[in-house]
């Protein structure tokens, strides 16, 4: 490309962008307030309004109808026109008859031979029940064949809308990179920036062939090979023989939120069935006690058990991003890394020997490493009807992909870690290629920069700072208290979330729409560390759901059964602080929902040392152990429930002989047992009951008797 096509390209997609601001975006309004639906920031306590699901980067101005068209999303299902009218009576007829425990000698009815006659014999009230529900089922379908011919006319023109949006050659719709939503590209600017990335000869390659054939071929009969030799077992074997394969397919998603570098795509690899899935599979399986490191954490909730626990609220927040990882790890680094780790060699003997002259270490090396070869460099892909190979970094979407990242990183933090520990980094959480550092309030960012990116000249890092006290990281708010010196967690969402979910009329089996709101008020639950936090996420959870088309009594109802168990936790936990502290409570306290608690106890023993321990629900196996003689306890329970606080203050002396009762003693106590006490029952206890009991007698077999049945609940 020339000077003055370059300044014509330039010129050219300033006008585009130009338009494309100039673009109304549509949103949808509330039918009550006619005004765009919003959520609040758990930080900020701001107004957000969900953006249009639709985002339109194209030339091409969508209609009315074109837009109400997609905007349900890419994974909306419509009902069908007509009723599956053999399906539902073989439904019917098999729902009779294990109604009634009826069962043919045969474990398959295809067995049966056809000049076979199976008859069963019914009684009278069994044949009329018959003949009802067949009335019943006949009037059900007669109107659900109505009703499904109505819909499906009401449907009709939107599939013809998308039918005539599929036909046009000169966009492509697409997905976002994150979060929900519909994108629509100008096909030539789409193939340009995936050109523009398949263009970097470190890491791909193209070629005038399609070698399938060929790999499947080496491959098969390199595993037949390992398999004779016990160097793979049989179902490895299995896994990773390949069969009908096919070349990969890639494509780009969009990054909205990368608004000023003009939404770059991310390449995704559509990997499966092709040559090297099933190898990959296998290989992850071997591979994967390589990635565990001591700074990785698993997911969200991971992240936020960890950082409530630290009292390092002094610390400078910051968070590390690695630029395109997967596409620039360094393979043949990561994999010698690999080999060194697994299978060291022996020697530099058996460097540049055959591989029927290498030794047994040495064989298995080779052997893994060309295993990892088949699974990574060798992977081929199409795209625009040109063939490819990555012969450098790893493809998202291909199943070894993962833990190559994975592997990668936790060598980086193995070698650079103790240096960075001495610059003032204090805390240090990695999920894949987003990584959360508490440092020293004196420590500089460019200084960590420089010892991350000096490590290996393909990887590169940029970083964020708090702002005001908070980060987000992953879709967590990280807030600093400044009086206790603790973490507040809360949940974040970009500024891009457009509130799409599965629809309330998606024609999807109900337990789908079920469990999209009962993860997010999981999520709720566990990240959320004040009430007022969590009241503001149901909050946001309603307006979402609504936003969805979900009835209010059903938003409503799961965020009460998720408020129930959680309450159930938490009453369970103060019964087993009333066991220790001999603290009566009232009954208010066992019935009311509670959002948060925790029970502070403060003791002194024998030789007056002063003790203190904090009982909460994040933390429900640990209690205090009191078993020496004459101590005197002071309990402070606090508990926030949904409508009032109450304090609630004890002082018991125990002097009598606490070791009547022996820890095996207690182990009969089952959760059968402590469901049986009621709150009456708990507000007769009084501390002359609780004298004969040691307080320290098997209170976490306690705790793991009444928290088991409670456990997954929520």
């Amino acid at each position: 490309m020339n000077d003055i096509e370059r300044t014509h390209e330039t010129k050219l997609n300033g006008l585009r962008g130009k338009k494309q601001r100039r673009a109304p975006q549509r949103q949808i309004l509330d039918p009550v307030t006619n005004r765009p639906r919003q959520i609040v920031d758990p930080v900020t306590n701001l107004p957000q309004e969900m953006g249009d699901p639709v985002t339109n980067l194209s030339e091409y101005n969508l209609t009315d109808s074109e837009h109400d068209a997609l905007v349900n999303g890419l994974n909306h299902v419509y009902p069908p026109e007509k009723l599956d009218q053999p399906q539902f009576v073989c439904n019917m007829e098999y729902f009779y008859a294990r109604l009634l425990n009826v069962r043919t000698a045969y474990r398959r009815y295809e067995q049966k031979p056809s000049a076979e006659a199976v008859r069963h014999q019914l009684t009278s009230v069994q044949l009329s029940t018959a003949s009802e529900l067949r009335e019943t089922s006949n009037s059900f379908r007669k109107v659900a064949q109505s009703e499904l011919k109505k819909i499906g006319a009401e449907h009709r023109k939107t599939f013809n809308t998308l039918r005539s949006l599929a036909k046009n050659k000169s966009i492509i719709i697409t997905r976002p990179d994150k979060g929900r939503g519909v994108v629509i590209m100008n096909r030539a600017d789409y193939v340009q920036k995936m050109n523009a990335i398949l263009d970097d000869r470190s890491a791909f390659t193209l070629i005038n062939y399609d070698p399938t054939l060929d790999t499947e071929t080496e491959l098969t009969k390199f595993l037949l090979v390992l398999k004779k030799e016990g160097f793979i077992s049989d179902q490895e074997h299995k896994l990773a023989s390949p069969s009908g394969s096919r070349p990969a397919r890639i494509y780009g998603v969009p990054k909205l939120h990368k608004k000023r570098e003009n939404y770059p795509l991310r390449p995704v690899m559509s990997a499966t069935k092709t040559v090297a899935y099933g190898l990959g599979k296998m290989l992850a399986n071997r591979l994967n006690t390589l990635r565990a490191s001591p700074y990785m954490i698993k997911d969200r909730f991971d992240f936020v058990r960890k950082i409530r626990k630290l009292e390092l609220g002094d610390k400078k927040m910051i968070s590390f991003d690695v630029t395109s990882l997967f596409t620039k790890v360094p393979l043949t680094y990561t994999i010698d890394m690999i080999l060194d780790k697994i299978y060291p060699m022996c020697s530099s003997i058996c460097k540049y020997k055959q591989r029927s002259r290498l030794c047994a270490k040495c064989r298995n090396r080779s052997d893994f490493q060309h295993l990892l070869r088949l699974a990574t460099s060798k992977t081929h892909f199409i795209f625009d009807k040109k063939m490819y190979v990555q012969h450098n970094g790893v493809a998202m979407g291909a199943p070894l992909a993962p833990i190559i990242a994975d592997i990668f990183m936790s060598h980086l933090e193995e070698s650079v870690m103790d240096h960075l520990k001495q610059i003032g980094v204090c805390e240090w959480y990695r999920y894949v290629d987003d990584t959360f550092v508490l440092v020293e309030p004196t420590t500089k960012v460019e200084n960590v920069l420089e010892i991350l990116n000096n490590f290996h000249p393909s990887i590169t890092f940029t970083h964020q700072l708090e702002i005001n006290g908070s980060l987000s990281f992953l879709d967590v708010w990280v807030t600093r208290s400044p009086e206790t010196k603790k973490f507040q967690t809360a949940v974040y969402r970009k500024d891009t979330f457009t509130g799409l979910m599965i629809k309330w009329n998606s024609f999807v089996p109900a337990s789908y729409k079920k469990g999209t709101i009962v993860t997010m008020i999981h999520r709720a639950l566990a990240t959320c560390s004040t009430y007022t936090s969590l009241a503001t996420e149901f909050e946001n959870i309603r307006q979402i759901g609504l936003h969805n088309g979900y009835p209010l009594s059903f938003l409503d109802t799961r965020i009460g059964i998720g408020l129930s168990a959680l309450s159930k936790a938490l009453i369970a936990l103060l019964i087993i602080a009333v066991v220790a502290t001999a603290v009566t409570v009232p009954a208010v306290l066992l019935t009311r929902p509670t959002a948060q608690s925790s029970t502070t106890l403060t003791y002194t023993n024998s030789s007056t040392e002063l003790s203190t321990m904090t009982i909460s629900s994040a933390d429900t196996t640990t209690i205090v152990s009191m078993a020496s003689v004459n101590t005197e306890i002071t309990s402070n329970v606090v508990l926030t429930t949904m409508e009032t606080t109450v304090d609630i203050a004890s002082t018991v002396s125990i002097t009598a002989d606490m070791t009547s009762i022996t820890a095996a003693d207690m182990t009969s106590i089952t959760a059968a047992d402590m469901t049986s006490i009621t709150a009456a029952d708990m507000t007769s206890i009084t501390a002359a009951d609780m004298t004969s009991i040691t307080a320290a007698s098997s209170a976490s077999t306690i705790i793991a008797n009444v928290t088991a049945p409670i456990a997954g609940k929520i």
